[in-house]
């Protein structure tokens, strides 16, 4: 700045003296003076009036792009101006009356106001900037503010011209005039402290600056004044015009022709960078523009292909016609788009395109070629028709689901989709699920069971639910429902995937497993009351059986024959109601899990033969004789419990001997770890319809059998429970008319055994 402040002040210089003596000379002119008169003044001041109205024209109409609030504020400031120089020209002598008579006071007054306000409104523009107060400054504000003031300033001076012309001297005139001056000056220095960077602070400074030096050269040069003032006005007015009209649109030009730039790097980068190919073409079907997705797609590179015909390079021979039609119709002015075709690469592959072909137009609107877009959808192909085969596949799959599969709507119950195992049959479009399973008109409710999809929509997780089903025959059947929501975007459940699966079958042998479960308690309950029950019997029938061996052992005194006849049928009675009770209450201890076996090293031959001991005598009575096989020492088990299998096999065998009588044969030896007995007879044997009756509890082979032999058939059933507590197992075989033979296996060491 410090260095363009001399070259400045010499063009100001020269200005301000150039205008000077040129005002001087038209003054002092004989000729000028006595050609216009009074009127080289008015004409003088009618240039400021127009200047200072055109001031304010171009900033108003500019102010719509510019948005300056200065140069406003400086068109309202100059439209005040304007005004109060147009009231002084009027109120000349010489001129008509402006409202009221016209004085050399009068004129004087506006004169005053006109140099006083415009001094003091180029001061307050110095404190205003381009964005000072946007709500406050602007066209109909401003605009209104200058038209009340300047008519506060007429009415004054229209109503009150003889009292202020009292005030007016030549001193005060002088005074106005000097302080205009320094108003003046300081707005310069004020502008030259805020901005000096471009040419129109320039411009405005050298306006204030002259504007000043004719306020003091008025005071003894009244033409030079005015035509520095002129010449102020007109520096501010090319300042202003560069900052409201030549600014903004140099402004406007330069951001378009960015924004143009902007647009063609834009569309550059667009088509460089596009994944599809971007190809344009003449009339002649010759390319004009060929993008890298291009290159990439059909291998031809930019400078191949730049000039050549498209159709004798990528069309196939079949589609040349198909193609000729459709450039047809582009240059017809109608863009096409979405056709699918086929195409050619450089090595003569086919790939699949799609295509969008658009007319090109020149500045005049008329079309100069085409435009072609094409994406290389050849995977995408081949992706369809992967989708569409297991498309295919999932609805065979579908389809041939044996169970009812569907997707419900979550919001009406409405099926979206139902699989043959679910009647589709009865689909029609809006069936509701409830109508398919239920056969019902409303939607299920509690006495139906859970519903799924209301389960699934409160819970938002799958749910399994069991529900009775029917066929379109109206026959039922036990569905185990599974649904599993299916949710949008927002996680609402809007679907439900269902399938059923027939657990009919499962329930029934559910409840035949209850019902098992059922009989199992009631045959265990029936044993422990059998247990209870026996041990009750078996007391008083102790004392029967003692009291008839006393009768008979005549210790109360003699009994006649018929006496010892009743005697002896009490004994064999109540022995025989003994044995019955015994075994069942062993039996019932058996199922009850109450007999534990106290198992200890015994003698194999000592037990035999302590067991044919108790059954010698009715042996004898029945011809039957007893033989042993001993080749067993030793065995771990229960002494007693033994005893009784043994006892309870040679008491069948000698019970169901022949009437000649016949042979039992008792066997015992090793096998492998185990224990054989075996216990053969020649008896009567067992036809084969009843072998499945063995080892049944109160199972008897005939009815005939039964009353000839009698007994309760719990024999052989204690005895195969007592074997297989040892942790052994019990076989019969026989032949009928021949004789039976029942083998048993006990572990040889009882503790091994449990372990095992």
């Amino acid at each position: 700045m410090t260095k363009t402040v001399p070259k400045h002040g010499l063009v100001l210089l020269t200005i301000i003296v150039s205008v000077f003596l040129a005002g001087y000379i038209l003054e002092s002119s004989v000729y000028i003076t006595g050609l216009f008169g009074e009127y080289h003044s008015i004409l003088t001041e009618l240039i400021i009036v127009f200047v200072s109205l055109s001031i304010f024209g171009m900033t108003w109409f500019a102010y719509s792009k510019s948005r300056n609030n200065h140069s406003l504020f400086m068109g309202a400031a100059f439209l005040v101006i304007g005004l109060l120089a147009m009231f002084h020209t009027f109120s000349y002598p010489f001129m008509p009356d402006f409202f009221t008579p016209n004085s050399h006071e009068k004129a004087i007054i506006f004169h005053i106001e006109a140099w006083l306000i415009s001094a003091l409104l180029l001061f307050a523009s110095a404190y205003v900037y381009k964005d000072t107060l946007p709500r406050l400054i602007n066209r109909y504000v401003l605009l209104t503010c200058a038209i009340v003031l300047s008519f506060i300033f007429l009415i004054l001076t229209l109503l009150y011209t003889d009292v202020i012309a009292r005030y007016i001297t030549s001193g005060f005139f002088n005074a106005i005039h000097t302080v205009a001056f320094v108003l003046t000056v300081y707005t310069c220095y004020l502008y030259s402290r805020r901005s000096f960077k471009t040419n129109n602070d320039i411009l405005l400074i050298y306006g204030f600056i002259i504007i000043a030096s004719g306020n003091l050269i008025y005071l003894f040069y009244d033409f030079s004044g005015y035509l520095l003032r002129v010449a102020g006005f007109y520096y501010i007015h090319l300042a202003l015009y560069r900052s409201s009209v030549e600014e903004p649109y140099e402004k406007l030009a330069l951001a378009e022709e960015k924004l143009r730039d902007a647009a063609e790097e834009r569309y550059r980068n667009l088509v460089d960078y596009a994944n599809d190919a971007v190809i344009t073409a003449d009339l002649e079907d010759r390319v004009v523009s060929w993008n890298p997705s291009a290159e990439e797609i059909f291998g031809w590179t930019e400078q191949e292909i730049m000039g050549k015909k498209l159709s004798q390079l990528l069309v196939p021979p079949g589609l040349l016609a198909e193609r000729e039609r459709i450039v047809k119709d582009t240059l017809t002015g109608r863009a096409i788009s979405g056709i699918e075709t086929v195409r050619l690469r450089k090595d003569g592959t086919e790939i699949n395109v799609s295509m969008t072909i658009s007319p090109l137009r020149d500045a005049d609107k008329n079309i100069s070629g085409y435009s072609g877009i094409i994406r290389d959808i050849t995977e995408h192909k081949k992706a369809e028709e992967q989708i569409k085969q297991q498309t295919e596949f999932l609805n065979s799959v579908f389809e041939s689901i044996p169970h009812p599969f569907y997707v419900i709507n979550a919001s009406d119950y409405s099926l979206i989709m139902a699989n043959p195992a679910a009647q589709p049959g009865q689909l029609t479009a809006g069936s509701k699920c409830y109508a398919l399973t239920h056969g019902r008109d409303i939607p299920c409710s509690g006495e139906q069971g859970i519903c799924p999809l209301e389960e699934v929509k409160k819970t938002r997780k799958s749910a399994i639910v069991e529900h009775i089903h029917y066929d379109k025959d109206g026959s039922a059947w036990h569905a185990e429902v599974h649904g599993y929501p299916i949710f949008d975007r927002e996680g609402n459940v809007i679907q439900m995937i269902v399938y059923c699966l027939d657990i009919t079958e499962r329930k029934r042998a559910e409840e035949i497993r209850l019902e098992n479960e059922r009989l199992v308690n009631a045959n265990r309950a029936k044993s422990e009351f059998l247990a209870n029950m026996s041990h009750e019997l078996r007391t008083p029938l102790n004392a029967i059986i003692g009291f008839s061996e006393l009768l008979k052992l005549k210790r109360a005194g003699d009994l006649n024959e018929k006496q010892g006849h009743y005697a002896d049928n009490i004994l064999t009675g109540g022995k025989h109601l003994l044995n019955l009770i015994n075994d069942i209450l062993d039996l019932s201890k058996i199922e009850a899990g109450k007999i534990e076996l106290e198992t200890e090293n015994i003698s194999v031959p000592e037990t035999i033969d302590e067991t044919i001991t108790l059954i010698k005598q009715k042996a004898l009575k029945h011809n039957v004789i007893i033989k042993k096989e001993i080749e067993l020492a030793n065995i771990e088990a229960d002494k007693l419990r033994l005893k009784q299998i043994l006892f309870n096999l040679l008491d069948n065998a000698v019970k169901f001997s022949k009437k000649e009588g016949g042979t039992v044969t008792v066997s015992a030896k090793r096998d492998g770890d185990m224990a054989q007995f075996s216990v053969s007879d020649t008896g009567i044997g067992i036809k084969r319809e009843d072998m499945n009756k063995l080892f049944k509890e109160f199972e008897q082979l005939s009815s005939g059998v039964s009353r000839k032999y009698g007994g309760t058939g719990l024999g052989l059933a204690i005895t195969k429970k007592l074997v297989e507590l040892h942790g052994g197992k019990i076989n019969t075989e026989s032949k009928y008319g021949e004789g039976s033979t029942f083998t048993f296996l006990l572990p040889l060491e009882a503790k091994k055994q449990e372990e095992k």
